[in-house]
């Protein structure tokens, strides 16, 4: 990797070796920015050492050589953490509707919307009911369409989940526009990848379960105290699984040492989903009592779709941030 400064707003950037030479877009500033190619590091092997201090012969240095060429060298340097940026906190709320990223927006929220309005045939022909006298072709239909709308249920989930991690990755790469989105399709070249986050949601139920079987008084009620577990451990895990390429493997030091060394990152992390989630759960709210749900489930459709895409390209940003190496500054001997 290639680890340079953005000359327009000193942003650190990182890229393959093998683009070094072309152009790429700023992830921060959209400047065009080149990429500088890696330079050789100087090979100390080329000197030979001869530790009698007399005359060298020809082609080597003495040890009083090498002390006055370390003297010329500059100070050396020493790690430090980057300072918090403000891209940390932009960038992500208005992604869903970037170029380049608003089909796949409506995408998502078409397949919720197909969804949702299965379950809500399916609902209003009386499905809960069970078969009544005179009703069997109703009851028949209302089946047919709860049947759509699971199989119309989990293709969202799927869609919906691939192109969220689809967006994790693309940002923690440094790029701000998405290069390779997933061709929904092709469904055999992608379904593997489903794995990711389907264990990592599991790992995270589960831990709330026993969370809330450990201390059932804890949050007032065990489906509070489940939602509250998954809210903080769901991007960790993630984060630890993705790190360590293996969706049964959610363990991960450098994700968990992030967590004290950018604790001010992960805490504005956290604090911008909550506000998302809160916003939309308000929205929700309000279309279901303000609205027709004929009118509800398209709109909820697009909500849902907009939270999936800023959620993940928040987490990326996160990931992004934490995975910069470090800046150095000169620390004289």
């Amino acid at each position: 990797m290639i680890l340079f400064e953005c000359p327009y707003c000193a942003a650190q950037l990182q890229i393959d070796e093998g683009r070094a030479g072309r152009s790429m877009t700023c992830a921060f500033c959209k400047g065009q920015v080149e990429v500088p190619k890696p330079a050789k590091p100087r090979r100390r092997e080329e000197y030979v050492v001869d530790v009698d201090d007399s005359l060298p012969a020809h082609g080597q240095l003495t040890a009083a050589d090498i002390a006055t060429l370390e003297q010329d060298e500059p100070p050396r340097k020493k790690k430090r953490r980057p300072k918090m940026e403000w891209h940390l906190f932009i960038g992500g709320f208005g992604f869903p509707w970037s170029p380049g990223a608003v089909l796949r927006w409506l995408l998502i929220a078409l397949w919720a919307a197909v969804a949702g309005g299965l379950i809500y045939a399916a609902l209003a022909l009386g499905i809960t009911e069970g078969l009544a006298e005179g009703n069997i072709y109703e009851t028949i239909v209302a089946m047919l369409a709860g049947v759509g709308a699971v199989l119309a249920g989990l293709t969202c989930a799927g869609v919906a989940a691939i192109h969220g991690l689809t967006i994790l990755l693309e940002t923690t790469a440094g790029n701000d526009r998405m290069e390779n989105w997933p061709n929904v399709v092709l469904f055999l070249d992608w379904v593997g990848d489903l794995w990711f986050i389907f264990n990592t949601a599991v790992v995270s139920v589960a831990l709330g379960l026993g969370l809330a079987w450990l201390a059932p008084d804890l949050m007032g009620s065990r489906e509070t105290i489940v939602a509250v577990t998954i809210f903080f451990v769901f991007p960790v895990l993630l984060l630890c699984v993705l790190e360590t390429d293996s969706p049964f493997l959610p363990l991960s030091t450098a994700v968990f040492a992030s967590l004290g060394r950018h604790g001010i990152a992960w805490l504005a992390f956290y604090v911008q989903v909550g506000g998302v989630l809160a916003g939309a759960a308000a929205l929700v709210n309000y279309l279901g009592l303000q609205s027709d749900l004929r009118l509800a489930i398209p709109l909820g459709g697009l909500l849902f779709s907009a939270v999936v895409m800023i959620y993940f390209r928040l987490l990326g940003r996160l990931a992004f941030y934490c995975s910069v190496e470090t800046e150095t500054e000169e620390v004289p001997e």
